[in-house]
């Protein structure tokens, strides 16, 4: 009799061992949401086509406002999202530097400069931190010779 009892035991734990590895094994994975991590994401994506977890470190109500020469568009997370898509994978052939305008305990602005042969284009990106998590909520993108 006891040694049914150690088996029903046992496979009840393999049992429980299996399932909670399959679950385990289906659920999403984390997303580090620091600040250091959503400026490389961010600069991965517009610098070197990677867009993997891009649409994670911008939130939901950014606002994108792109000016060139006199013309300005102002455009949302998910038209910003679109129109990286065509340059997936692709490395652009420009210099870029990263700097810290502006820091306090829950914003942060960032200047990413990217120097082409014949223009430079400047992207002041402001990042807010809300509930532990970092997320884009502001890209201003400017060119200039």
């Amino acid at each position: 009799m006891t040694m049914k009892i150690i088996k029903e035991v046992m496979i009840g734990l393999v049992l429980v061992l299996v399932v909670s590895g399959a679950s385990a094994s289906t659920s999403p994975k984390r997303i580090d949401l620091s600040k250091f991590n959503a400026m490389n994401t961010y600069i991965n994506a517009i610098i070197h086509g990677k867009l993997h977890d891009i649409k994670h470190v911008i939130d939901d109500d950014a606002l994108f406002n792109i000016q060139h020469g006199n013309k300005f568009h102002a455009v949302d997370k998910s038209k910003a999202l679109r129109s990286l898509r065509p340059a997936a994978d692709i490395e652009q052939n420009c210099r870029y530097s990263k700097s810290t305008v502006w820091e306090g305990s829950n914003i942060s602005v960032q200047k990413v400069d990217m120097r082409y042969s014949d223009f430079t284009r400047t992207d002041m990106v402001t990042l807010e931190r809300g509930n532990n998590e970092w997320k884009i909520t502001k890209v201003d993108v400017s060119f200039h010779q």
